[in-house]
């Protein structure tokens, strides 16, 4: 994928540290302070394990294991992205690739919907980048998951949303601004979870033992 090419130092030296689509087979260097997004780290909130059994069992011991979808399989049903955005969260679609004009394919990990207690019902749209724990947060996957939101939902508020575990487990959630450039994309806030997964979790898939997939 374009999105993740490591630039030549002479380019990166001139301050391009983007390559983006921006249509079928057409691509453009743009600025920025770096191709990737360093992931904040804040003090971890602790957070149960509610993943049901016949679910957990079949998912790997720690998060730092887990692949994309189940870490978004876990953290929905910890009810973490309800407690980062302050809204009741909802899942739309999963492993979204659609075509964007003026940016060709853009592909998100999950599209959720939040509606605020109190308020209306018009929903607030998360499109959802998640990364395991051995790949970086891309700053033009991120900002080609928000031009697809603009798209599709041209009509809706629209928070971008991150995920990422890391090697000690921790999941990490991030909410980042709604940029017109890959160069603009701003972090808005974020926070820190460690999800304690019970022994009888723990026995449990220990009991099973699921190949490593």
């Amino acid at each position: 994928m374009r999105s993740r090419t490591v630039l030549p130092k002479e380019i990166l030296d001139k301050g391009f540290h983007v390559l983006r689509a921006v249509g079928r087979g057409r691509y453009q260097f743009e600025k920025a302070s770096s191709g990737i997004i360093d992931t904040p780290v804040n003090e971890l909130t602790p957070a149960i394990d509610q993943t049901p059994m016949p679910v957990r069992r079949l998912l790997p011991e720690t998060m730092a294991e887990m692949d994309e979808q189940a870490l978004l399989s876990v953290v929905g049903y910890c009810s973490l992205l309800d407690h980062f955005t302050g809204m009741k969260v909802y899942r739309l679609r999963s492993h979204v690739r659609k075509s964007v004009p003026g940016v060709g394919q853009a592909e998100l990990d999950a599209i959720d919907v939040g509606i605020a207690a109190g308020e209306d019902e018009i929903p607030v749209v998360f499109p959802i980048e998640a990364k395991a724990v051995s790949d970086e947060l891309n700053r033009a996957q991120i900002f080609n998951m928000i031009q697809y939101a603009a798209h599709y939902f041209p009509d809706l508020k629209v928070r971008p949303l991150a995920l990422k575990v890391d090697y000690q487990s921790a999941v990490h959630l991030i909410e980042f601004n709604v940029a017109t450039r890959p160069g603009d994309l701003r972090i808005v806030r974020s926070a820190s979870y460690a999800i304690n997964t019970s022994e009888a979790q723990l026995a449990m898939i220990r009991a099973t033992n699921v190949p490593k997939q």
